[in-house]
């Protein structure tokens, strides 16, 4: 009985073994019990032994053309569920011969389908019936739905090499798309920052640099509308100054009350990013200023640099918007780029009034220039240097490592969850996080070492002078001091690193790759 149902529930290839090994010994067994019991004719010749030869030789054909005593279907099934891929067998004919559960849940099969038509059961996939069908490239990623798969083609064919049909294989690569996509888009607003300095850097005059700014910033951060004000610290007094969106030409012209309740004075006194949901139901600004502005929404983000408190940038959005904390973050990077444009401005604003004093105008300005250069290199949190100081540094060390063969590692460093800190206790506590672990790491490295704030949560450590195996250990040490301490508010922290060392005819793309690549070994 097993092997009767064998013969009707397994695959063509094993239905046709159990058919073989239930018909071929019948023969025998009629033979035998004819020559015992008679048919009617004399027993002159007995055939049995005859028969049994006939079996014998069917048996051992069936064992090279059938593969008998090849790893039996009871095995093989489970092996097939194991696999991290799907698997779909189709038969010359373009029949469905075996598939296993991960398949059958990527498209949506049901279970008792074998030797059925695959252009019927996969009907709704035609880009997948086309990649079977064709011969020649042998590997496509394919979007199913909501899942990303990398589909693999393959001859299925017998030990003599007589194709038999097409084995496909679906791997769900929907993680490692959304990686690649997460990347991009921070690749994108990379170069959006980019932008923005080289605004501020191209205008003239103050007026021209901060509409250039709210320009560049309202379409980074795809906001309906984008204010920039200035603070004047000694009238407390808030000073729209330019605008991107329906409000651009109006808004220069607006003069604020010193007795209102402002975002600007808001965002200034908490010295950190303010998210409000509705305008009119906040306590940062007064509601007739809100009634003035299409903005239900708004993302306040201070403009801070150099101890001074320069004004604010306002995001605005028209319809009513929960901000997330990545977004929070993106908005705080676009304000410190534009932070230190203002304060460019007004630094050389103030050498300019200083110009044609005597020798201490003269060193008031250089002071000033000075600063303004380690402020461009800064991260204006944490104090790391900021992506555009560690090219110029990594560039110095690859030169150095073609010309003398001075070696140099790289480690990449990056907060786990930093999001449920933020989500957990507020930014606030996100960016305490960020202050005591960059203080933290920059205590334990070499003089030579420097520290890059690459991004939200990332960090990288240059080493010069070292190879892969003092790279690991100095990774290994910030580790273990890293889970070891309990930062205030967040609590303990973990990391994750990446360590590599650069190889000759590297370019800075590669280091920073195989840095990344090593985060998630």
């Amino acid at each position: 009985s097993i092997l009767i149902r064998a013969m009707f529930r397994y695959p063509h290839l094993f239905s046709t073994q159990t058919r073989i090994l239930i018909l071929v010994p019948i023969l025998p067994w009629l033979l035998s019990i004819l020559y015992a019991f008679g048919s009617g004719a004399p027993r002159v010749v007995d055939l049995t032994p005859v028969a049994f030869t006939w079996t014998g030789i069917v048996l051992a054909w069936s064992m090279f053309h059938y593969d008998f005593l090849e790893l039996v279907p009871f095995e093989r099934n489970q092996i097939m569920n194991l696999l991290q891929e799907g698997i779909l067998l189709v038969d010359n004919h373009q029949r469905l011969v075996e598939t296993n559960h991960l398949a059958r849940k990527i498209f949506r099969l049901g279970e008792n389908l074998r030797r059925q038509p695959v252009d019927q059961l996969l009907s709704a996939w035609p880009e997948v019936l086309a990649f079977i069908g064709q011969e020649t490239e042998p590997r496509t990623e394919l979007r199913l739905g909501e899942r990303w798969c990398m589909l693999n083609r393959a001859a299925w064919s017998t030990r003599q090499g007589v194709r038999q049909g097409t084995l496909l294989t679906i791997r769900d690569i929907s993680e490692r798309r959304m990686a690649e996509e997460i990347l991009q888009a921070r690749e994108r607003f990379l170069s959006g920052l980019n932008d923005i300095t080289r605004a501020a850097l191209e205008a003239s005059d103050l007026q021209s640099i901060l509409q250039a700014l709210a320009d560049r910033m309202g379409d980074l951060l795809n906001a309906d509308g984008c204010y920039i004000t200035l603070w004047d610290e000694e009238k407390q007094l808030t000073i729209p100054r330019a605008a991107y969106g329906e409000l651009r030409n109006m808004y220069p012209k607006v003069r604020s009350n010193p007795e209102e309740r402002t975002m600007t004075r808001s965002v200034l006194e908490a010295g950190h990013a303010l998210a409000v949901e509705d305008v009119f139901n906040t306590p940062y600004m007064d509601p007739t200023i809100a009634r003035n502005y299409p903005s239900r929404s708004l993302l306040g983000l201070p403009l801070i640099a150099g101890g001074r408190r320069l004004g604010a940038a306002l995001l605005g959005y028209n319809q009513q918007r929960r901000f997330t904390a990545e977004e929070i973050a993106l908005g705080e990077q676009a304000a410190a780029q534009i932070s230190l444009a203002v304060l460019k401005n007004h630094l050389l604003y103030e050498a300019q009034q200083a110009r044609g004093l005597a020798e201490t105008a003269n060193q008031q300005l250089q002071q000033a220039l000075v600063e303004l250069e380690e402020l461009a290199t800064r991260d204006h949190l944490t104090g790391a240097y900021n992506r555009a100081k560690f090219d110029e540094l990594i560039q110095n060390e690859l030169s150095r490592l073609d010309r003398y063969h001075q070696p140099f590692a790289l480690v990449m460093l990056d907060i786990d969850h930093f999001k449920q800190v933020n989500d957990t206790h507020g930014h606030h506590a996100g960016d305490q996080a960020l202050v005591e672990l960059a203080r933290m790491v920059k205590a334990n490295l070499r003089e030579t070492d420097t520290l890059t704030r690459w991004g939200g949560e990332e960090f990288l450590i240059l080493s010069p002078g070292i190879g892969l195996e003092q790279a690991a250990a100095l990774a290994a040490k910030i580790h273990r001091l890293v889970v070891e301490y309990e930062v205030p508010i967040a609590g303990r922290l973990t990391i994750s690193l990446g360590v590599t060392e650069a190889r000759p005819g590297d370019c800075a793309e590669d280091v920073l790759a195989r840095a990344d690549a090593a985060l998630y070994l």
